[in-house]
């Protein structure tokens, strides 16, 4: 798309506008960024296009863009693909032996699961040898509780693989049955059940090798044609 706009701003909703014309996502939403810092950096985007838009040129927009319309409406499955790490790491599974290597493994991954112990309030079983020994229920409750909290707030986190790259698939079922009941807890009703992220760029991107499976809750339906209100989107 060649630049046809004279003037980028943002107005009082956070949307990014040229020429006082809303700039849409690919799904037609307003490109509405949740904190005027982030607005002022997307639109800042647009303020640098010379002669035709190059999105490799605007990450920001590309990932607003893609928060919006792949998150927003609809969380629970992508939270379900983030939450499939939550409970096994590597940094869980150390060395007998040598001691040279046990000492060093202590050194380095130790201040890290201390990091995440103090962050989310877990606990974490280390193990030695590479079987798969299951973290304590508490851990995949409190990580239960972290997707929770982002829905409810709306706050977008970072992937749980940033703090537990090794997480399993039984482990991340684990943490989506643990959220699911909480939602249950709350009075929300199960409508119907969702199979997520068929594409392999989306797999690849989120770090996983097969479709996700997840549920739908009665509050995720709207009629055609109807409004969606806008505070049922992450930005």
């Amino acid at each position: 798309m060649k630049r046809f706009w004279t003037n980028v701003s943002v107005d009082a909703e956070r949307v990014v506008r040229l020429d006082d014309r809303p700039v849409r996502t690919p799904g037609r939403v307003p490109l509405a960024l949740r904190t005027p810092a982030l607005a002022e950096a997307v639109a800042g985007e647009w303020r640098d296009v010379e002669e035709a838009v190059d999105p490799r040129a605007m990450p920001l927009t590309g990932l607003a863009n893609a928060a919006i319309d792949r998150i927003g409406a609809d969380p629970a499955p992508f939270a379900d693909g983030l939450s499939r790490y939550a409970e096994s790491d590597l940094l869980c599974y150390r060395a007998d032996s040598p001691p040279e290597l046990v000492a060093r493994q202590d050194a380095v991954w130790n201040p890290l699961l201390d990091w995440a112990r103090d962050r989310y309030d877990v606990h974490f079983t280390n193990v030695t040898g590479i079987m798969h020994r299951p973290q304590p229920p508490a851990t995949v409750e409190r990580l239960a509780q972290r997707l929770d909290e982002a829905e409810r707030s709306k706050s977008l986190i970072p992937a749980f693989t940033r703090d537990y790259p090794d997480l399993t698939i039984e482990d991340a079922y684990a943490i989506q049955r643990a959220w699911t009941k909480l939602q249950l807890t709350r009075g929300r009703v199960i409508k119907g059940h969702k199979i997520g992220l068929t594409s392999k760029a989306m797999q690849n991107a989120v770090g996983i090798s097969e479709p996700d499976f997840g549920v739908l809750f009665a509050d995720m339906f709207y009629p055609d044609a109807s409004p969606i209100p806008y505070d049922r989107f992450y930005a």
